[in-house]
């Protein structure tokens, strides 16, 4: 029986693919009881020729080629292609731990499972561990919740698609499909999977290793990034102006806040006066009035300055922090 298929969107990952399939291959699983969907969504370098060369030593990789369309999209084409019983959906850049699909496998089917949430380690260029922006999780807890119980227990600000193991079955049942073109997806996706779910529960143990890299989607700046970004954020803030559950409310009230100083640390890093003024445009439409302090130290002050003196004054103040330190460089 195929018990996982592991999806792998590829697009100029080149430098980092071998380093992700060996971690796929280095498993506790025969190769009969998974597979590794490679999607080549249209990668302009090396990386089909890398994924060949793998395939003909281990034959549960499949290659998908198709045009390029974006993460979403091969993930997309990757859950379309997939016959396992659980799909783990892993960017090509990172990397999983070796021997962990067998406990994980036990976890998930002892369980009942529709979904299980890993925990990961942020890791540099050079593989050495860095901490998280923030708390990721409010508690460690390893019973089993429903979605929204779990949204309100365990869940911090981080709904990354790789954290979050499905079984394939719930996903086809409710038609879930990521967003086509969308920056920030993983947390749209999740803001409509989380609620549907029956049974999901944290494991807590370190399964994989997310690559920050100074030139990947999340560290570049364009508008249409920032419009995504604000597409999550009124989402969230419109999800906690209408619950009255208080855990509930407190989730949506993290999120909602992490998404508003992300996207004001992106409006002032990029320095144009129209992206500032658009964030605000949103910022008061909605009547986002307070912040949950969120980040690191400087983020944090920046959220408390948010709640006494406004928008134009936090976003002034964080211009200003953001050039003092491009000066200093």
């Amino acid at each position: 029986m195929m018990k996982f298929s592991l999806i792998l969107p590829v697009y100029n990952v080149e430098k980092y693919l071998s380093k992700c399939l060996d971690s796929c291959v280095q498993q506790n699983c025969s190769l009969k009881e998974y597979e590794i969907i490679v999607v080549i969504d249209g990668s302009p370098d090396h990386s089909l020729q890398i994924a060949k060369e793998y395939q003909t030593q281990y034959p549960n990789i499949k290659i998908v080629e198709q045009a390029n369309g974006g993460l979403s999209a091969a993930r997309n084409t990757g859950l379309r292609h997939a016959v396992g019983e659980y799909v783990w959906f892993i960017d090509s850049d990172d990397c999983i731990t070796a021997n962990v699909l067998r406990n994980i496998y036990a976890t998930l089917t002892a369980e009942r499972l529709e979904c299980l949430w890993i925990r990961w380690d942020n890791v540099n260029e050079a593989y050495q561990i860095f901490p998280l922006y923030d708390l990721n999780i409010n508690r460690i807890s390893e019973i089993v919740y429903t979605g929204y119980d779990f949204m309100k227990s365990v869940l911090g600000i981080y709904l990354y698609a790789w954290s979050f193991i499905y079984r394939r079955d719930f996903l086809q049942n409710n038609s879930l499909f990521f967003k086509d073109g969308m920056y920030y997806e993983d947390t749209e996706f999740a803001f409509r999977a989380l609620p549907l779910l029956k049974r999901i529960r944290l494991y807590n143990n370190v399964c994989y290793k997310y690559l920050n890299r100074s030139n990947s989607i999340v560290n570049s700046i364009n508008e249409k990034k920032l419009e995504d970004i604000c597409t999550n954020m009124t989402t969230a803030h419109r999800f906690y102006i209408q619950v009255s559950d208080y855990a509930l409310k407190q989730f949506y009230f993290k999120c909602y806040s992490s998404f508003l100083l992300l996207v004001m640390k992106e409006a002032a890093k990029s320095g144009k006066k129209q992206l500032k003024d658009s964030v605000h445009r949103v910022v008061k439409r909605e009547n986002m009035i307070k912040v949950f302090p969120t980040g690191g130290m400087g983020m944090k002050m920046i959220g408390h300055i948010y709640n006494a003196l406004g928008f134009n004054v936090a976003i002034a103040l964080l211009s200003l922090l953001l050039h003092h330190k491009r000066v200093k460089r």
